[in-house]
């Protein structure tokens, strides 16, 4: 497999697999160890797949044998398309080659109901057909979700969902690295939004939100500033409010704070969301290593070293909480990363290799 998707996937141990084709493979390994070729572009791997007999009628997998044009010496079986498998497991076996296990799982597998469930709300953020089509693209890789996000502007006469996807496309161009245009529609919404309801209002306060982002991104960091401000101000004045929008709009705010190298401020709105997170998330959440994270290098800054330390050495501890914290001799290799990551002052550039995270949203990550 090319080699930045093998970087993806071998950092997904723990993880679920989509094929999104049909899968050919055999019994016998001598003749899938023929196919594992890899080169400078590409890295070689062999995928053992582990399947539950019990799951066995329930997931579309079949001999077909009697279809090769061997005779039945490959002993060849088929996946269909859509098959998820769980990462067990990749290492490395011989210079040239590296062995992947894979374990056959079912709709019913709970973190896959889990995605499914997160990929559902993603895609079914506006009652708006061409919206949700638009969404489904994206989330594909597909470019077309502007012309279907547009013709859902042209047909929409309802002032909220105007609004929702004017930010909808603001975020599509956002994530195209297209700033300006994503500054227009977010502008767009936020005009709208700003004609039709008061002041303080989540909405407004989303939109703040999404236009401080978007400066940050154009390094307007005055003008972002202002904009995450906003936003907090709003959120915490509302009763409504989610305590992790709180936490996030002061993380945003401590961010523009640090790359204007106004590192004591930033400091003061680090440990504003470390407070909020360690309230309520549980041990182990990966927002509660990354708050830890990013204070240890704003104390580095600082000159206070033991501090910056400290802080590194409970990113990785909060990590190694969540699951089987291997052994001691991980714990100190993880460890050792991230202090010569603190001391290279590249802590931006570093994503971890720690445990995997649930997110709340049927996503598992690694922390960066």
């Amino acid at each position: 497999m090319p080699n930045d998707v093998f970087a993806q996937f071998k950092s997904n141990v723990g993880g679920l697999l989509s094929i999104s084709n049909f899968l050919s493979t055999s019994e016998r390994k001598n003749i899938t160890r023929i196919c594992a070729d890899g080169d400078e572009e590409r890295t070689a791997v062999l995928m053992i797949i582990l399947m539950d007999p019990a799951i066995r009628s329930e997931v579309p997998v079949g001999n077909i044998d009697c279809l090769s044009q061997y005779g039945g010496a490959e002993r060849e079986y088929l996946f269909s398309m859509g098959s998820i498998f769980r990462i067990i497991s990749v290492e490395q076996k011989e210079d040239n080659l590296w062995e992947a296990v894979l374990k056959l799982t079912r709709d019913r597998d709970c973190q896959m109901l889990k995605l499914s469930e997160f990929v559902r709300v993603q895609i079914q953020n506006s009652d708006n057909p061409l919206v949700m089509l638009g969404n489904l693209t994206n989330r594909m890789h597909e470019t077309n979700g502007e012309r279907l996000y547009i013709k859902a502007l042209e047909n929409e006469i309802d002032w909220r969902e105007r609004a929702k996807i004017r930010d909808i496309l603001g975020n599509f161009y956002k994530n195209m690295d297209q700033y300006d245009k994503a500054l227009e529609s977010y502008q767009q919404a936020f005009d709208i939004k700003r004609e039709n309801e008061s002041e303080n209002t989540q909405l407004l306060s989303q939109s703040c939100y999404y236009l401080g982002n978007i400066h940050y991104l154009k390094e307007n960091f005055n003008t972002a500033l202002d904009y995450f401000q906003r936003s907090l101000e709003i959120e915490v004045n509302t009763m409504e409010s989610i305590q992790e929008n709180i936490a996030e709009r002061n993380y945003n705010i401590a961010l523009v704070f640090y790359f204007q190298l106004k590192y004591k401020e930033a400091l003061i709105y680090f440990n504003r969301v470390l407070n909020i997170r360690l309230k309520i998330h549980p041990e182990g959440h990966n927002n509660i290593s990354a708050t830890y994270y990013i204070i240890g290098p704003t104390f580095h800054k600082l000159g206070r070293i033991q501090e910056a330390f400290e802080y590194t050495e409970k990113a990785v501890g909060n990590s190694f909480s969540t699951g089987d914290r291997g052994s001691r001799q991980n714990y100190d290799k993880e460890l050792k990363k991230v202090y010569e990551q603190l001391d290279s002052q590249a802590f931006w550039t570093y994503i971890g290799t720690l445990n995997l995270y649930d997110t709340g949203d049927g996503m598992f990550l690694t922390w960066a």
